[in-house]
């Protein structure tokens, strides 16, 4: 959440988010930011959605806590997803990379260690992102 507090962050990152637009609009003193409560991780999504259903938060675009279901995609966004194809090498590559033994060690021993599934690393390598995952983490393919 510290992010959202970086303007040079939201201008470069997430202009194309609601939340994000809003607050350079409006500037920070005009929303609040708080835990409405502390639980305990396996009850989260529960809690999120509990707090969705109580509050039906304006700058909230997802109904469902845990689920992008419903979410529509501008048509520039769109178009970029559609655009950013890998030619059949790379996809070999990222297929033989993300099977291996050996990779799948490292991304789970490094999953538990960041608290993070390894299913985000991997997506995070397949879906070549460039920005920081959660805005904190930079994840490099070591060839060896």
């Amino acid at each position: 959440m510290y992010n959202y507090y970086d303007a040079k962050f939201l201008v470069k990152y997430l202009q194309s988010m609601v939340i994000s637009k809003a607050l350079l609009k409006h500037g920070y003193s005009n929303f609040t930011f708080e835990i409405l409560e502390y639980c305990e991780p396996s009850n989260v999504i529960a809690r999120e959605q509990h707090f969705i259903d109580l509050f039906k938060p304006e700058y909230n675009i997802l109904k469902t806590a845990g689920s992008s279901f419903g979410y529509k995609h501008t048509e520039d966004t769109l178009a970029k997803l559609r655009a950013r194809r890998h030619t059949e090498e790379t996809l070999a590559k990222l297929r033989a990379f993300r099977h291996s033994e050996e990779t799948k060690r490292k991304m789970s021993e490094a999953a538990k260690a960041l608290n993070i599934s390894k299913t985000s690393i991997f997506n995070y390598f397949d879906r070549n992102q460039l920005k920081p995952y959660k805005g904190r983490y930079i994840f490099t393919k070591i060839i060896q």
